[in-house]
């Protein structure tokens, strides 16, 4: 974690906002967190819908994407 806040101030690490956007027909919201590190690019995403507790469902789903380059430079990203 430190290691990823250090590339992050540095400007290493390009991250911009992330985007949050309403599913409101399901009470729900869309989160998209892009990165860039080296020669790689990732993408964040998760959903959160509180609704498909109701169907026994998972209601965050935090998949984390890889995107070509150097995948050993996934772990400077995951600053959460």
């Amino acid at each position: 974690m430190e290691e990823a806040l250090i590339q992050f101030s540095t400007g290493k690490v390009v991250q911009p906002v992330r985007s949050i956007v309403a599913v409101e027909k399901h009470s729900g919201r869309f989160g998209l967190c892009p990165a860039v590190y080296k020669d790689g690019y990732w993408r964040k995403t998760c959903e959160r819908l509180p609704r498909n507790a109701v169907l026994g469902l998972h209601t965050h789903t935090p998949p984390f994407n890889f995107s070509g380059g150097d995948r050993r430079a996934a772990g400077a990203l995951d600053a959460e």
